[in-house]
């Protein structure tokens, strides 16, 4: 089975959440892998990490990308974490 498939029937399983309407959204749009970012700002933020040398061990570690992804994602945010990430 195709992982969008999983991950819907995931999704129809658990209580509604913001996240799960958003896939939802995105999927009914069919932009889930052309829209995953906030904002054009969000994007620029992303995408800097991975520019500077960093895409290597986004890739390797799962984790550590879902988490500079979401702190990417608010201006509040990343400019609090940003000095703190190595």
């Amino acid at each position: 089975m195709p992982y969008g498939e999983l991950v819907l029937l995931f999704v129809g399983e658990i209580p509604p959440s913001r996240l799960a309407a958003r896939i939802i959204d995105l999927k009914n749009r069919g932009e889930v892998a052309g829209s995953v970012f906030r904002s054009g700002q969000h994007k620029k933020r992303f995408r800097e990490i991975c520019g500077n040398g960093d895409y290597v061990s986004l890739c390797a570690d799962h984790g550590r990308a879902a988490a500079l992804f979401l702190l990417s994602a608010d201006t509040f945010l990343w400019n609090q974490a940003k000095p703190c990430i190595t």
